[in-house]
C-alpha cells in the first residue's frame, strides 16, 4: 500500500485508465489503512464517483468514465438521469454523509471540501439543496470548475437560461487543462445555442 502521501499522478492512473474495479480496490485499502490521509480520501472519493458514474453509464449504454473522478456523475445530469443506486452510489453518498456530519470536513484542505460539497450537490434530488451545497463548494474554492458547471446545468434545466449562462462564463474565464472539464463547457454552451 502506498504511504499516505502518495504522488497524485500515480494515485489517478488506474481510474484514469478505466481500470475503475482494481482503483476502487486499491482506494479503498489505502483509505482503510491511512484514514487520516487527504489524499486517500480524496482518491476514494473520486473513485467511488467514477465508479458510480460508470455503473449508471453503462446501464444507459455507454462506456465513457470520467476522468475528473466525479465528472461522470455531471455527464448523467446532462443526459438528464440521476445516478444509479449501485453499490458504489451507496458507498459515496454514505461516506459524503459520514464526513459532512463529523468533523473530519474540517480536517481537510479548502480543495477537497469544495470537491466533496460539489459531489453532495450531485446527488440531492431537491434543487435547493443542490445550489446550497454547489454554492458552498465555491465558498470553499472559488474556482472549483465542477461546482460551477453543476449549477449552469442546474440552471439550464430549470429553464433559468442567464444564470445558466453567467455561470458558463465564469467557467470559460478559469484556465484548466482537463479536456473533459472543456467538454462539458462546449456541451452546455451549445445546449443553450450560445458561444
Amino acid at each position: 500500500m502506498p504511504p499516505p502521501f502518495w504522488p497524485k499522478r500515480n494515485r489517478n492512473i488506474l481510474r484514469k485508465s478505466g481500470r475503475i474495479g482494481e482503483a476502487l480496490s486499491f482506494s479503498s485499502n489505502w483509505f482503510a489503512q491511512y484514514p487520516d490521509s487527504e489524499a486517500a480520501a480524496e482518491a476514494y472519493l473520486r473513485t467511488l464517483a467514477a465508479a458510480s458514474s460508470e455503473a449508471s453509464l453503462a446501464s444507459l449504454g455507454s462506456t465513457g468514465v470520467s476522468d475528473a473522478g466525479g465528472l461522470g456523475i455531471f455527464s448523467l445530469l446532462m443526459a438528464g438521469k440521476a445516478p444509479s443506486a449501485s453499490s458504489s452510489q451507496a458507498s459515496l453518498l454514505g461516506f459524503i454523509l459520514k464526513i459532512l456530519s463529523g468533523a473530519n470536513l474540517a480536517n481537510y484542505s479548502s480543495s477537497l471540501r469544495s470537491y466533496i460539497l460539489y459531489l453532495n450537490g450531485t446527488v440531492q434530488n431537491d434543487k435547493s439543496a443542490a445550489i446550497e451545497n454547489y454554492q458552498k463548494a465555491l465558498f470553499e474554492e472559488a474556482d472549483n470548475l465542477e461546482a460551477i458547471l453543476g449549477l449552469a446545468l442546474l440552471y439550464k434545466n430549470s429553464g433559468d437560461i442567464s444564470k445558466s449562462l453567467f455561470y458558463i462564463k465564469q467557467a470559460k474565464m478559469i484556465r484548466t487543462d482537463d479536456n473533459e472539464l472543456l467538454d462539458a463547457i462546449a456541451n452546455l454552451e451549445s445546449a443553450l445555442g450560445a458561444k
